[in-house]
C-alpha cells in the first residue's frame, strides 16, 4: 500500500478510527519520498513556534512505513528542480 499526502494528514491528524485501524492492521506500508517531503513541507509552513509535536508525530508514523525513493515524471522540469535531491525524468 503505498499512502498520498492527503491519507497520511488524515492519518496524523486522527480524524477518524477507520485509517488508523487500517493503519495498524496493515504490514506492508510506504510513502514515496515526494510525499514524504510534501509533510515536511507543510510542517515548515506552519507557525514556527508549533513544528516540533508535528514533526515528532511525523517520526512516529514514519517508523512503520517505508519510504520509497521515487523518481519523479513530469513535463515540468523548471518547477521540481528546486527540490533538493529529487529525482527528474521528463518523459514528453
Amino acid at each position: 500500500y503505498l499512502l498520498d499526502t492527503n491519507t497520511c494528514i488524515f492519518v496524523l491528524k486522527n480524524r477518524s478510527d477507520k485509517p488508523r485501524r487500517k493503519f495498524k492492521a496493515i504490514r506492508n506500508l510506504a510513502i514515496s519520498s515526494i510525499t514524504y517531503g510534501e509533510l515536511c513541507f507543510g510542517i515548515e509552513n506552519g507557525e514556527p513556534s508549533l513544528r516540533v509535536e508535528p514533526y515528532n508525530q511525523l517520526d512516529t508514523f514514519t517508523q512503520r512505513i517505508l519510504i520509497d525513493p521515487a523518481i519523479l515524471v513530469t513535463n515540468n522540469i523548471r518547477e521540481f528542480c528546486r527540490v533538493q535531491d529529487l529525482t527528474l525524468e521528463d518523459w514528453s
